[in-house]
């Protein structure tokens, strides 16, 4: 018999070599609260391993995107998208991450990755992407 458990899984750790120079790494918007710049703590496991992967990697530069969706004041869009990426960038720094290589924006809705006529691609352009790249390969 077949034994399907209702806990949810957990997020799983990024380690080393999964992890490494020049990867990109995007987050959904679950990991905010709607129309919030506050973490949720079940996304902190992966972000805890980010950032022991850049304090491993101290030379790595880190750039951190907000993006929001074209629903809303892009005004408001801009500043949601700036908090959030100001607020995974701190969390890295926090977990190790050296803060003269870290930097953030917000970019509101100007970056779509997906159309903004579905509830699925509205979805998909609330993210926080997390750019790792090494500065000797520009």
């Amino acid at each position: 018999t077949l034994h399907v458990s209702k806990e949810p899984l957990p997020l799983a750790p990024v380690f080393d070599p999964i992890l490494k120079a020049d990867s990109l790494i995007t987050l959904s918007e679950l990991l905010f609260e709607t129309n919030s710049h506050e973490l949720k703590a079940e996304h902190f496991p992966t972000l805890d391993s980010i950032g022991q992967f850049l304090m491993a990697h101290p030379t790595l530069e880190v750039i951190v995107s907000g993006h929001t969706d074209s629903t809303g004041n892009e005004r408001h869009n801009i500043i949601l998208s700036a908090r959030r990426a100001e607020t995974v960038a701190e969390y890295l720094i926090d977990r190790g991450a050296p803060y003269e290589k870290v930097s953030f924006e917000g970019f509101g809705s100007s970056r779509p990755i997906m159309g903004n006529d579905t509830v699925e691609g509205r979805s998909k352009n609330r993210r926080v992407e997390i750019l790792i790249r090494n500065p000797e390969k520009k």
